[in-house]
């Protein structure tokens, strides 16, 4: 079996939310069309969570805050018109009470909207902050390995802020 390498330029965007002392930020790619499954794909190399700020959220798994990026996700689609596209999350970090929840879901469909390289939508949530922080195009490595194509989005360069749980 022959394996070739091959790289294509993928745009990746994070953004971070914050309040009081309550943030997170995340980095998204977008990736081919939606055809079913996970719309959200964390890669090989992702990195991160959220650390649970009170007592609802100490006990919450990385399937709870992904909830909250789904539901961001599939509001920029919908709301801009957009069919869905499969959406990968390369680095997630952060602490936030269970109140938190809504303002991740406005800060990943402010994230689709710019990889979409569209006008942002989202919803005001009183005193949450929500910033672009980098976008950029990322080279990435494409291996073809006897028809499979794998895309992993690389990490290295963002610098992760670590989880602080208070």
């Amino acid at each position: 079996m022959v394996t070739s390498t091959l790289t294509r330029t993928v745009d990746t965007c994070t953004v971070r939310l914050s309040h009081d002392h309550e943030w997170a930020e995340l980095t998204l790619s977008i990736g081919e069309h939606y055809a079913g499954g996970k719309l959200i794909e964390t890669g090989v190399d992702f990195s991160g969570g959220i650390g649970g700020r009170d007592e609802l959220t100490a006990a919450y798994t990385l399937s709870n805050w992904l909830a909250a990026i789904t539901s961001g996700a599939l509001y920029a689609f919908r709301t801009l018109k957009e069919p869905r596209r499969r959406v990968y999350l390369v680095a997630l970090s952060g602490s936030l009470r269970s109140t938190g929840m809504q303002p991740l879901a406005n800060a990943t469909a402010f994230a689709v909207s710019n990889l979409l390289k569209r006008e942002a939508t989202i919803l005001q949530i009183d005193d949450w902050n929500i910033e672009r922080t980098d976008y950029s195009p990322t080279l990435q490595p494409v291996t073809d390995s006897g028809g499979t194509n794998g895309v992993s989005v690389d990490s290295s360069r963002m610098n992760p802020t670590p989880i602080v749980n208070t």
